[in-house]
């Protein structure tokens, strides 16, 4: 997941996530809810993905867990990134 400000005509103070992934993302505009995006994320893993049932329930356990966390910054997207083994990624493109 990035965060990213400026998306989409937003002002550059103005940060969204949106999926990192291309074919994860295709259809998803960016949203300042980082829930809207963690739902879609994991819906492509069944829809477009056609990932297995473990793949499917770390994103789910995942997506509990942001929802949980109430936050809407960075480190939002680096708690996501961690928990589904992609910790460090960068999350500003």
């Amino acid at each position: 997941m990035s965060f990213v400000g400026g998306r989409a005509n937003r002002k550059a103070t103005e940060f969204t996530f949106q999926a990192k992934d291309a074919l994860v993302a295709k259809g998803q505009q960016e949203a300042l809810n980082p829930n809207i995006i963690t739902n879609r994320i994991c819906d492509q893993l069944t829809n477009v993905c056609q990932a297995n049932a473990a793949a499917k329930t770390a994103c789910l356990d995942a997506k509990a867990q942001i929802q949980a966390l109430g936050t809407r910054d960075a480190a939002t997207a680096e708690k996501w990134n961690e928990l589904l083994g992609f910790a460090g990624t960068d999350v500003s493109q």
